[in-house]
């Protein structure tokens, strides 16, 4: 016969309550492996923007999502310095502005205004940039990433 501890004959604590998940968000199931894509997006030595472009060869249902990783200021960051990184048209269609208007952006609806960096839909073609403003004052470097959802 095996020692036991002290340990080994404690009490076990209280029981747990029935579980009840109503209050957290409902899970939306996804296919294990997911496709999932990623193109980085390089605005650096006085480029001022870069385009990248997903085609993920059928429609589809996707999550896209960009990113900036680094922003490099080659002199002093101010008023007139701005970095985008924005998903700008999914199958050619301009996505809605998220900012516009004030002396940086156009009227609602301009393509020169912050459209959204995050989006789920359904599409095949996705385009997506990083955009810096003034760029003799700073230098930008992003991702741009898409998860197939099917």
């Amino acid at each position: 016969m095996a020692n036991r501890s002290s340990r080994d004959e404690a009490e076990p604590g209280p029981a747990r309550p029935p579980s009840d998940d109503r209050h957290l968000p409902r899970r939306i199931p996804v296919p294990y492996p997911p496709q999932v894509f990623n193109i980085p997006m390089t605005a650096i030595n006085a480029t001022g923007n870069a385009s990248v472009t997903f085609d993920l060869g059928r429609p589809r249902p996707f999550l896209c999502w960009v990113s900036v990783t680094m922003i490099d200021s080659l002199s002093s960051f101010d008023r007139d310095n701005a970095v985008v990184a924005d998903i700008f048209r999914i199958d050619g269609v301009q996505q809605p502005s998220r900012v516009f208007g004030g002396d940086h952006w156009g009227p609602n609806g301009f393509g020169s205004n912050v459209m959204p960096g995050v989006r789920i839909g359904f599409g095949r073609f996705i385009n997506c940039w990083l955009r810096v403003f003034h760029i003799s004052d700073l230098e930008a470097y992003g991702e741009a990433v898409v998860m197939t959802l099917d």
